[in-house]
């Protein structure tokens, strides 16, 4: 796959000579980089038929919404008490997913490091 597509500006050119470039203009190509790469692999996602995908930056940090039992029942469940009763219970036992989270990590630290079946159901390892 051809991951550069040049653009309009001078500086999304692939022959570019970025020497003496000043930081805006590196910050500026970098960016444009960046789109052209990600519209590629989601094109190419798509034509492996992968049904869906997630775009993080490796580096950037996750808070996860640990439980608390003081939140109440799951908005999700809409008042319906089987829904209510089987959230709750996977939260004690420790099945839930929201129970298996480090509560603070990066995200290519986090992906790499899951095994749950709720993230990584066909067995492959995450694409970092």
């Amino acid at each position: 796959y051809e991951y550069w597509v040049n653009g309009r500006a001078s500086y999304e050119k692939r022959g570019f000579n970025t020497k003496g470039a000043s930081h805006d203009i590196m910050h500026d190509r970098h960016k444009h980089r960046q789109k052209v790469f990600i519209k590629g692999c989601l094109q190419k996602l798509k034509e492996e038929g992968q049904t869906w995908t997630i775009n993080v930056d490796v580096d950037e940090y996750l808070r996860f919404n640990f439980y608390d039992k003081k939140e109440g029942d799951p908005s999700g469940c809409r008042g319906d008490a089987d829904c209510i009763r089987t959230y709750k219970q996977s939260i004690l036992d420790g099945t839930h997913f929201r129970t298996k989270f480090n509560n603070f990590d990066t995200a290519a630290g986090y992906i790499q490091n899951t095994t749950d079946p709720y993230f990584h159901g066909s067995g492959e390892k995450p694409c970092i």
